[in-house]
């Protein structure tokens, strides 16, 4: 059975580096299996541009939201 430690840091490699009078340090690196998507380029390219569309148009909404005139919160305040 594994320790916490050691199911933790699965996957990385270590180097113990030995400081100027600071003791030493240790350097991990993973160096097991990265997870990737597996789309082409022209389809990556096509998601961050429909990405882009849609935080254009939440913008958009947003701003015409925000410039809505509405009656309860234009009530005239007078301080005498």
């Amino acid at each position: 059975m594994q320790s916490y430690y050691h199911k933790y840091f699965e996957g990385y490699e270590e180097e113990i580096q030995n400081g100027n009078k600071k003791g030493t340090r240790t350097v991990r690196k993973y160096v097991g299996i990265y997870y990737r998507q597996g789309v082409t380029k022209l389809k990556q390219f096509m998601i961050r541009i429909f990405y882009l569309a849609i935080f254009i148009g939440t913008l958009a909404l947003f701003m015409d939201g925000s410039m809505q005139s509405v009656e309860g919160n234009a009530a005239p305040y007078s301080i005498p």
